[in-house]
């Protein structure tokens, strides 16, 4: 992140975003991890694989993810096949998507929902300089960011690596997948931003209290709503039908 106070803002919207109830069963999040040829895309390191997955109510609902290809010929460090186990020929095979079309599929899953991600500055980094590169809309809002999450609900923690954390929560990745591919840390971050819901779920009122978060919305009963109108209304009616009275001398 840039400074502090942007680090402040995600904190901010992160803890809200978790410590939601009343309408926690209806938001959906798209769940997201890039895996790129380099740390930064400001010293030209571009996605090179990506994963997402939507969710509501504590459950995944869809998936997407490709390898793409930046440009023809492209191709990165060893270093990074040791990490990953892709390899720069992967990109080239038939069939793989270019980075742009990979991008607007993604762009078209992502849809108006609140992006979730492990190190969320590293990912939104990334998604900002492709999306700006094939002039693509930039998600409105914060994304919340599960690593910030978990330095505030699980303190004094040695390592918040996503692999540890993943353990911590007795988290397994399928038999097929390993980590530092996309599908698997957006599997795990899934997991892991469903635990760290129910911890800030649980401490809601200390966190408004300590003024970390806004009070919540109250959700109001479509029951009592309908109610509330049946009783407007028939007060509107009986006040109709009442006599106007003159006073008299």
């Amino acid at each position: 992140y840039e400074d502090q106070e942007e680090i402040n803002r995600v904190c901010e919207q992160s803890l809200s975003q978790a410590a939601e109830v009343e309408f926690a069963d209806e938001i959906e999040y798209c769940v997201l991890d890039f895996e790129t040829s380099g740390f930064s895309p400001r010293v030209g390191a571009r996605i090179i694989e990506l994963g997402a997955a939507i969710v509501r109510d504590k459950t995944i609902i869809d998936e997407f993810t490709t390898l793409c290809c930046p440009q023809p010929g492209f191709t990165f460090p060893k270093k990074i096949t040791e990490v990953t186990s892709i390899k720069p020929n992967m990109l080239h095979v038939e069939g793989i998507p270019t980075c742009q079309e990979a991008m607007r599929k993604l762009s078209n899953f992502i849809g108006d929902r609140v992006i979730i991600a492990h190190n969320a500055s590293f990912d939104w980094r990334f998604l900002v300089a492709e999306f700006e590169r094939y002039e693509i809309s930039i998600p409105s809002g914060l994304p919340v960011c599960t690593l910030i999450l978990s330095k505030r609900l699980l303190p004094k923690q040695s390592t918040y690596r996503l692999a540890s954390l993943a353990e911590l929560i007795d988290f397994t990745p399928p038999s097929n997948c390993s980590y530092h591919r996309a599908m698997t840390d957006v599997y795990a971050t899934t997991e892991l931003w469903f635990h760290l819901q129910d911890l800030a779920q649980e401490s809601r009122e200390d966190l408004v209290k300590a003024g970390e978060i806004k009070p919540p919305k109250q959700k109001k009963n479509s029951t009592n709503a309908h109610k509330d109108n049946v009783k407007t209304k028939g007060k509107e009616n009986r006040l109709k039908n009442t006599p106007t009275l003159v006073a008299t001398a």
